[in-house]
């Protein structure tokens, strides 16, 4: 199994590249798209599980992730069950921070990471469309 994992600063442009990865690779059956574990209520462009904080904290301390993070005060985190049960030969592309890089690498054999950038100008602007922070929570993620 391949892993492609899929970084960049929120607001990059991941969702929407999944998106259309999803719908281009829809009929390939080795083609899989892995779904994040977060404590927030997922945006319209994510296909993630949401799920509270206790329950996250759970899964956390008893090892159900390959990976688990905190982000601007949310908790993401990856399966091990969604990565262990694919079948040989497949892909799995996984949405993931930057700083859990070396948890893939550390599990998995092949790795390939894709990091999105954006110009600050660009970021800044849909981070204010998106809506979800005040100006100066945005001028700290920039």
């Amino acid at each position: 199994m391949k892993i492609v994992l899929v970084t960049g600063p929120s607001g990059a442009g991941k969702d929407t590249l999944l998106r259309i990865a999803r719908e281009y690779f829809r009929a390939d059956k080795q083609v899989c798209f892995s779904r994040r574990y977060i404590t927030r209520i997922p945006d319209e462009n994510e296909g993630n599980y949401f799920i509270g904080q206790d329950a996250f904290t759970l899964l956390r301390d008893n090892n159900f992730f390959v990976s688990h993070w905190q982000a601007h005060g949310n908790c993401y985190g990856i399966a091990r069950t969604e990565l262990s049960t694919l079948p040989r030969g497949s892909v799995s592309i996984v949405s993931i921070s930057r700083g859990s890089i070396a948890d893939f690498e550390n599990s998995f054999e092949e790795v390939i990471t894709l990091c999105l950038t954006v110009r600050k100008d660009i970021l800044r602007k849909r981070l204010q469309a998106r809506g979800r922070e005040d100006e100066r929570a945005i001028e700290q993620r920039l």
